[in-house]
């Protein structure tokens, strides 16, 4: 009798423990599944605007007018290639158009058109620059009280990386050979200065960080299929920053903080995201979680056709 109630006992003791284990087990799975599924929500997230920006400025690369681009970048921001006919106005409106379209749902700084050869120590800019919304004749972009305060808007480090990116792609895609058009490459650069002062009013309050961003470039190639240069996105940092958090910026400016209170939105948790390419030093996280907690995954940049991994 006794030793049937030890064993009642014993089996008892291990049903429990075998159950507990079990549990603990399910606990672990729902947890890991439970952040496999937030990890591959903000995965398709992030890649989904890095396919609208890709998708964008490939088809600028792919226009006519591109392709059919002459002669060298400008020497000033006075100068109009349209008006000298270096360029046609149903292109540039055409890429006007684009841009909108790309600008409306993301937030870039700004679309570039570089030809092959850019030298800015001899004052040389790209050849076409959108950095505005434009309806028919109607400029959106607000105008800018300056003071001495004011940061200046620096295009130097985006300018001499161009010849390096063009170079690389020169090296690895020198003609136009591509059977599909999602074999066209994209180039990533290093974290640089941008000219973006949106979020970068002044020089004795602000943070130059919120000017930092990187090139994000697609190859256009002229009638023979050679390298003419590059169309290129300019786009800050602190944009995608706001995307692993899951807000529509990063409230720095009186004018966002004023813009976030009348659309009722508040700032959530620190994000425990990071978007990175370690070969172009690239690290983009919430600036809040530094030093204090370690990132729940890390999503990667891959500098060509959709971009991701």
């Amino acid at each position: 009798m006794y030793g049937l109630i030890l064993f009642f006992i014993l089996s008892t003791g291990y049903l429990l423990v075998w159950h507990a284990k079990e549990r603990k087990e399910l606990e672990q799975w729902y947890i890991r599944d439970q952040i496999a599924n937030i990890v591959n929500s903000k995965r398709a997230e992030v890649e989904s605007v890095f396919t609208s920006i890709y998708q964008n400025i490939r088809t600028i690369t792919l226009l006519p007018s591109i392709k059919s681009i002459t002669g060298k970048n400008r020497t000033s921001d006075d100068q109009d290639v349209v008006k000298e006919g270096l360029f046609s106005q149903d292109g540039r409106e055409t890429i006007q158009q684009i841009y909108n379209n790309l600008a409306s749902r993301t937030n870039v700084s700004e679309v570039y058109v570089v030809i092959d050869g850019l030298n800015s120590s001899k004052g040389e800019i790209p050849f076409l620059m959108f950095d505005t919304l434009v309806f028919g004749e109607k400029d959106t972009k607000p105008k800018e009280q300056k003071t001495d305060d004011t940061p200046e808007e620096r295009e130097d480090e985006e300018y001499n990386y161009f010849p390096r990116q063009i170079s690389a792609i020169k090296a690895s895609y020198p003609k136009f050979t591509f059977t599909n058009i999602d074999e066209i490459p994209t180039f990533l650069s290093t974290v640089m200065r941008t000219c973006d002062n949106s979020q970068y009013h002044s020089k004795t309050k602000g943070n130059v960080r919120d000017a930092d961003g990187f090139l994000y470039s697609v190859p256009f190639y002229d009638n023979g299929g050679d390298v003419g240069g590059v169309v290129s996105a300019i786009l800050r940092t602190n944009v995608f920053e706001a995307l692993l958090i899951g807000i529509p910026f990063i409230p720095i400016t009186d004018t966002d903080i004023a813009e976030q209170q009348r659309d009722h939105w508040d700032v959530p948790e620190p994000a425990r995201f990071v978007l990175s390419n370690k070969a172009y030093n690239v690290h983009i996280s919430d600036r809040r979680n530094q030093p204090k907690l370690p990132p729940m995954t890390t999503i990667r940049i891959l500098p060509r056709g959709n971009g991701l991994m």
